[in-house]
């Protein structure tokens, strides 16, 4: 039978004799961005007779990305997203109007750059959402931006692509008649995409 103590598995916690005990972090790659320290006591007939220090080494900063490519539409929640980082703050670039962006963890919104409440990468990986708020791409064109994802020491891309709407034209009147004088009525032409006249 195991112990498990702040992500430390003691893989046999009890024996006779000599004995070699594995032990292990309770699953690989734990996130934890500082080192993790924990005392464990080895007892004989309930007194304490020795102790040993277990430390789980620090993980390095990161931002996990599971999808490197987003659709959106206005205001759409993107998923899948990990990281041990303190603070998070994304940087945009590109044609898709983007207004705000907030980045979520357990369930919260919080403001783009701020700090992570109780920091919980120093003890773990985490995951997040990030909340994009943008114009409805009313052109019949297809919009395209890259996010920038921000650590302290680390940054991970993704691209977001907004479709657009239908194309459609519209013109008023379709038929004119120019005056012998050579002036006529102007014609209206409403679209959402690129028109030539030929």
């Amino acid at each position: 039978m195991s112990i498990i103590k702040d992500k430390i598995k003691i893989h046999t916690h009890e024996g006779y004799g000599d004995i070699l005990v594995p032990i292990s972090a309770i699953t690989p790659f734990v996130g934890n961005r500082i080192p993790l320290e924990n005392e464990f006591s080895i007892k004989i007939e309930n007194e304490v007779k020795d102790t040993f220090l277990t430390v789980l080494e620090a993980h390095p900063e990161f931002i996990d990305v599971i999808m490197k490519v987003h659709y959106i539409e206005g205001e759409d929640v993107l998923e899948g997203f990990k990281s041990n980082c303190k603070s998070i703050k994304v940087d945009w670039d590109g044609d898709i109007e983007i207004e705000d962006i907030k980045i979520i963890y357990n369930g919260l919104e919080y403001d783009n750059g701020s700090d992570i409440p109780d920091d919980p990468g120093r003890w773990s990986s985490f995951e997040f959402k990030i909340k994009i708020s943008a114009g409805i791409n009313s052109t019949a064109q297809t919009l395209e931006s890259v996010l920038t994802l921000i650590g302290e020491l680390v940054e991970e891309k993704i691209r977001l692509i907004q479709i657009g709407e239908e194309p459609y034209l519209y013109v008023d009147p379709l038929s004119i008649t120019v005056g012998k004088d050579g002036i006529s009525p102007l014609i209206y032409i409403e679209s959402n995409d690129d028109w030539q006249i030929s």
